[in-house]
């Protein structure tokens, strides 16, 4: 049972980051108002898979992409969005060099393309979706460069929640063919899972603990992750108290209940993200049971 509720949790996690990421991309594309040229330079098409680029590379005598090229491209856009110079990177594309640039502007267009992604989509269509975008924007070569250990883990992902969700087995099935999936697992993601499971667990167990005794006994960089996870929970917590008592506040004026209902969607956008506001009606669900307990 514990491997199941800890799988869940790391599983369930995982994809939610993943897709809070496209979400803020999303915040990001539509505040700076990015938008991507109609023409390029060169002998490149607009937003064409770089399985068609294959004259320019030769042209230019550019060695083969690597998974560090990458990298590079990711920090130059990094560096612009701290400069809020992510709406210009066009006239910024120089800084690069000049055998990375077509790669750039595809990798833009599929940054681009993920913030336009269905919110409603469940997420067995939104990986669907976004292998399918991939193979518009990249050539199959650059995709297992690029992607190959992070479409691996969504699938593996993908495939203990189908386990997790099944119901037509039993939560002792689901554990033992859970712990078959994972110890076939390749070694890395095995242990992620392992650290990542231990860390939820701690999260739970050890509320109380000080940081130097959390530090002493599982060292600097575990501790320090407890902390986070155990920060994002305190301040999760302070936003459903404070939209409680801002809630509460707006019940008891003397307006009519459309009025009212327009007031709280406003907090609810002010407070919250598009994945907390997800949240919000189990959690709320929640502390009222808890408060009709007493």
């Amino acid at each position: 049972m514990i491997i199941v509720l800890m799988t869940t949790v790391v599983i369930f996690g995982t994809l939610m980051l993943y897709f809070q990421s496209q979400l803020k991309q999303r915040e990001v594309a539509q505040q700076s108002e990015q938008k991507l040229p109609v023409t390029l330079t060169g002998n490149a098409i607009a937003q064409a898979p770089l399985s068609q680029l294959t004259a320019y590379q030769e042209l230019k005598n550019c060695d083969d992409v690597t998974a560090t090229d990458k990298h590079t491209i990711d920090d130059w856009l990094l560096t612009l969005q701290n400069h809020e110079l992510q709406s210009q990177w066009q006239q910024h594309i120089g800084e690069l060099d000049v055998c990375l640039h077509q790669y750039a502007q595809a990798y833009i267009a599929y940054k681009q393309a993920l913030t336009e992604v269905d919110e409603n989509l469940n997420i067995f269509e939104r990986h669907e979706l976004l292998m399918d975008l991939q193979r518009e924007y990249f050539s199959p070569q650059l995709i297992e460069r690029w992607y190959a250990q992070e479409n691996n883990w969504n699938e593996h992902a993908l495939q203990r929640w189908q386990i997790l969700s099944d119901k037509r087995i039993t939560t002792e099935q689901k554990e033992r063919l859970i712990s078959q999936h994972i110890s076939q697992l390749p070694d890395t993601e095995r242990q992620l899972i392992q650290s990542s499971s231990q860390l939820v667990k701690l999260a739970k167990s050890l509320p109380e603990q000080a940081p130097n005794e959390l530090i002493t006994q599982y060292g600097q960089a575990a501790a320090q992750r407890l902390f986070a996870v155990k920060e994002k929970q305190v301040q999760w917590q302070k936003k459903l108290l404070k939209f409680e008592a801002l809630r509460a506040e707006i019940l008891a004026k003397a307006v009519t209940p459309s009025e009212q209902q327009q007031e709280i969607q406003k907090i609810k956008q002010a407070l919250f993200d598009s994945y907390e506001r997800k949240r919000l009606p189990h959690a709320l669900a929640r502390i009222q049971k808890k408060q009709s307990a007493y």
